[in-house]
């Protein structure tokens, strides 16, 4: 059998291509504009839970947080972002 091999996606790029802001915008649309945990309307993010299908996202690879619980989401993994990448992200995602 032979495995095609999947062409390695830049995260950053890809966070600032089309084809994320169409995603992003279908996953913000399906939970409601609102934070997945406390339901915080503002500052929202789209979560990747992990990157093995970047650029090829369901709705199970991702979730929808606001930057507080985004935040506390990346503590608990041990990702801790600092103020310079926090504003780079979010000047990236909007």
């Amino acid at each position: 059998m032979i495995r095609k091999k999947r062409k390695r996606v830049d995260y950053y790029s890809y966070l600032k291509s089309k084809s994320w802001k169409n995603r992003r915008r279908g996953f913000l649309k399906r939970a409601s504009h609102k934070c997945s945990v406390c339901g915080s309307l503002n500052g929202l993010a789209v979560h990747h839970k992990h990157y093995r299908t970047l650029g090829n996202e369901t709705r199970k690879d991702c979730r929808v947080l606001c930057w507080e619980c985004h935040e506390i989401e990346h503590e608990s993994d041990g990702i801790i972002l600092s103020n310079r990448l926090y504003r780079e992200f979010k000047l990236i995602v909007g």
